[in-house]
Order: C-alpha cells, then sequence, then structure tokens
C-alpha cells in the first residue's frame, strides 16, 4: 500500500484509458471509430486521434461507455498524439499546465472503488454464515489487493473492474441471474477475460445468465450500428482488422515458446485454458459451495490468452479458496504458502519489472537468441519468461487446491 501511496506522485499516462475512451466518445457521436484508429488528423478536433493498435468489441462502443464514460469531457484527448510512444511526454506537458484529473478520469477512479467495496461487500456476506474467520480474511484480501490499484494511475485499463464484476457473478449466480447476466455482458466488453467464465457458467448450466448477456450485447451491437449507420458485419469485420493487443504483446502460457507465431500462442494457450477448466469442473463436482467451482476459471484467465498484470486482481479467489482450505483441514504450510505467493508474490514480481531488477538479473544471458526471439526486446522477454515460471506455479496451486476441496 506504501508502494502505492507513493506510485501516485509519479506522472501517470493512462494510455489505454485514453484510447478506449476516444473510440466510446466517437461512436457516442455516431461515428464510426474503427476507420479513424491510427489516423494522424482527428474526425472532430475535441476528441483527439485514436492510437493504432487500439479497440474494442462493437458492443463495447456501447457498453464501455461504462468504464470509460465517452460521455463526460475529457479535455487532454485532443492533445494526445496517435503515437503511443509520445503519449508519455504529451501528457506530461499537458498536466504541467492543467488539472491532474478530468471528469471522466474521476468517474473512472469512483467507479473502480464502488465495484472494490461491492465485491468485498458481496463476499463478507456470503461467508459470514460459514465462517467468521474466512468472512473477514476474505474482505480484507479483497479490499487491500494492490492489483486494483496499479490501473488507476497507470494506463488506466478497466481490467480490474471486469475481474471484480467476474467475481461477483461468482458469487450471485445462483441468488440472482439477472443480475450476473447483466455483469457477464458488460464483462464482456472484454471477452479474453470474460469467456473463460462463459465455460464454468456453460458447465453449471446456468443458461440464463448466458442468454441475457448475449441479449444485452447483441442489442448494444445493432444499437451501435443503428447510431453509426454502419452494418453490424461491417463493424465486426472493422474490429477483427484492428489488430488490437499487438503482436509483442503477452498472449498466454505458449508465448515464450510460439511468439514467432503470435496466433498459435494465443490458440494453443486458450487450449489449455479449456482443458484446464473443464477437468477443474470435474474434479470439482461434488464440491458443495458453489463459488468455488469458479477458481479454475479465474487461474486460467490468467494464462490463457492475450492479458496483462492487471487481471491479476481476480486471483482474489483462488486465494479466498486457500483459506478455506486452510481452516477446514488444518494444514497450513502448502495453502499458506500458495496465498502468499498469489498475493505478495504479485507485488513483488511487479516491482522487478519495473525497476529493471529483472532485466539486470537476467541480463547476463542471450535469451533473444536462446529462444529464437530475435525480434522482440530484452525486456519484453525478461517479462514473458517470468511471467511463464509465475503462471505455471499458479496452474500447479490451482491442481492442489481442486484435490484438497474434493476431500473437504
Amino acid at each position: 500500500m506504501a508502494w502505492i501511496i507513493g506510485w501516485f506522485n509519479i506522472p501517470h499516462m493512462y494510455q489505454d484509458f485514453l484510447g478506449q475512451w476516444k473510440l466510446c466518445a466517437y461512436a457516442l457521436r455516431g461515428i464510426d471509430p474503427y476507420p479513424l484508429i491510427g489516423v494522424k488528423v482527428p474526425a472532430v478536433e475535441e476528441l483527439g486521434s485514436i492510437p493504432k493498435d487500439w479497440g474494442t468489441t462493437p458492443y463495447g462502443l456501447l457498453l464501455g461507455n461504462l468504464f470509460y464514460a465517452g460521455f463526460l469531457a475529457m479535455s487532454m484527448a485532443a492533445f494526445i498524439p496517435d503515437a503511443q510512444n509520445s503519449f508519455q511526454k504529451a501528457l506530461g506537458a499537458y498536466r504541467a499546465t492543467n488539472a491532474p484529473l478530468e471528469p471522466a478520469e474521476i468517474y473512472f477512479i469512483v467507479l473502480n472503488v464502488i465495484f472494490l467495496l461491492a465485491t468485498a461487500i458481496i463476499i463478507f456476506q456470503t461467508f459470514k454464515n460459514l465462517s467468521k474467520k474466512l468472512a473477514w480474511t476474505s474482505v480484507l484480501l479483497a479490499i487491500f489487493s494492490f492489483s486494483l490499484l496499479i490501473p488507476l494511475k497507470n494506463t488506466g485499463n478497466a481490467s480490474s473492474i471486469i475481474c471484480c464484476m467476474l467475481i461477483l457473478i461468482a458469487f450471485c449466480h445462483e441468488k440472482y441471474p439477472k443480475l450476473s447476466g447483466i455483469l457477464l455482458a458488460f464483462a464482456m466488453v472484454k471477452p479474453q477475460l470474460a469467456l473463460i467464465f462463459c465455460l464454468t457458467l456453460l458447465l453449471m448450466r446456468r443458461f440464463k445468465i448466458l442468454f441475457i448477456a448475449a441479449a444485452i450485447d447483441i442489442s448494444a451491437w445493432l444499437i451501435v450500428s443503428f447510431i453509426t449507420k454502419t452494418g453490424p458485419s461491417v463493424l465486426l469485420t472493422e474490429f477483427l482488422a484492428t489488430g488490437a493487443g499487438g503482436d509483442k504483446s503477452y498472449a498466454g502460457i505458449f508465448t515464450l515458446f510460439t511468439a514467432s507465431d503470435h496466433h498459435l500462442a494465443v490458440g494453443l494457450s486458450m487450449l489449455a485454458g479449456i482443458i484446464y477448466v473443464c477437468i477443474g469442473h470435474k474434479l470439482l463436482s461434488e464440491c458443495k459451495i458453489s463459488v468455488f467451482k469458479f477458481f479454475p476459471a479465474c487461474i486460467a484467465l490468467t494464462f490463457w490468452c492475450y492479458s496483462f498484470y492487471n487481471e491479476f486482481y481476480i486471483l482474489v479467489l483462488p486465494v479466498i479458496v486457500c483459506v478455506y482450505v486452510m481452516i477446514e483441514s488444518n494444514k497450513m504450510a502448502i495453502p499458506f504458502v500458495s496465498a502468499l505467493f498469489m498475493t505478495i508474490g504479485i507485488f513483488f514480481w511487479m516491482s522487478f519489472i519495473l525497476n529493471g531488477t529483472i532485466s539486470k538479473l537476467m541480463g547476463g544471458v542471450d535469451w533473444n537468441s536462446l529462444l529464437s526471439l530475435t525480434s522482440v526486446p530484452d525486456y519484453v522477454v525478461h517479462t514473458w519468461i517470468t511471467r511463464t515460471f509465475f503462471e505455471s506455479v499458479i496452474i500447479l496451486i490451482g491442481v492442489y487446491l481442486c484435490r484438497r476441496l474434493k476431500n473437504i
């Protein structure tokens, strides 16, 4: 927490937030934003140019406004260039002479806090009758997880809010299927996060939730098509052509071994995630606490597709399962170390990346040539190596938890 407070004094880029805000703002004005991505001259001066490689789903152009508030003012948008490497310099110059936060940014931060508190309250209410120890430990884990705060001052990514939505679905899917369906619809703005949860819901036969989510997303897609006067199929084609995510980003646990073929890395990683969730669901078929049946999907979410570190907030649920195993089995060592690894381990991993420690420690080996990744920058390769190790351990923790829950 002290580290985060210190981070609040560092100039932040908010590049994800600004890019997504522009997409939503253009769509609300009835302008198809996809053809404008990467174009240097903005179609609307006050909205600014949309950076290349940015994109969101067609229905996300409407539903994404819940996160990025394209309906609120963002004066800095007009000053931000279309090139990503110019973000920090341009934003630094703008913030030096203007207010540090604008209406859309304030809205985003407040929304993060609201979802954080809502998640903590639901977790506590669910577990308070089962175990007071589990309830209080779980709510503290949810509130004090550092990873939710990182995107607020770094990229402005909505992944942490979406992770809160997915955790809420896990806790609400039985009593509140309609609310869960609505949450899933908004979470699908980032399908690389929500789709793996859809698989768990499908395996649990929660068809009503899936139907509600699909109906909302399709309706939003058609509304965007209407207001932008662009056919639904055209919007989809344009979205798929945006190249959102980039060829050098982390594309799942097979990235390190198939980075020369980004699509192959994504495909293999997604297949691994699907198999992992299916096996986990089978092992947990006798588990009486239905919310725990979602933790394999939480673990798979970190390794199964294109993703960044801010998705690690989803590990709050597997950590809670570790706490439950400790309480119910009276076995401390392995579940305690596992919980510690998934919380404190993320902190150290992120710290080492940010201060360059990982690159310094691994700089003595020519990993690029060794792994045939000569076109990838050194610091990216180092990040891929350490993240692959981190996620391999998380996968093993998930297998351990499934086996323990079978016997509790």
